[in-house]
């Protein structure tokens, strides 16, 4: 999970597993996928997840976050998307950016984590809590 300062709040900036598709992959899915969230999922993403480059392209920017890291980890977008909120609210909670030194400074934080599925908790990584960049 990676986090950054966006308006001086935090938020996502992306949840990564250990894969990025190519960028074929990416081309053919950004031409011929449509997301099907949730509009719950949909309303807090736009919250917590927003782009912070572009406002008002968030669309394009979800479906580019999804081709590229979550189509082929994840059955849907919006397993997906839910997964991310969960690992956002996971952090927030325990407040586990407060670990990341000097994160109020920071444009990025990422904070390693671990999905356990069949517990379907979140976890951190042992001894790489925090990376930051300024």
């Amino acid at each position: 999970m990676s986090l950054s300062m966006c308006k001086r709040q935090i938020k996502i900036h992306g949840l990564w597993p250990n894969h990025n598709a190519t960028e074929d992959i990416v081309r053919s899915c950004k031409a011929s996928v449509k997301l099907k969230i949730d509009p719950r999922v949909t309303m807090r993403i736009s919250n917590v997840w927003p782009n912070c480059k572009n406002p008002r392209d968030y669309y394009s920017f979800w479906r580019h976050e999804f081709c590229k890291h979550g189509m082929d980890v994840f059955d849907s977008a919006n397993e997906y998307f839910s997964l991310a909120l969960q690992a956002y609210d996971y952090i927030c909670k325990k407040k586990l950016y407060t670990k990341c030194k000097k994160y109020a400074r920071a444009k990025e934080m990422r904070i390693n984590m671990v999905y356990d599925t069949s517990s379907k908790e979140w976890g951190l990584q042992e001894n790489k809590i925090c990376k930051v960049k300024f």
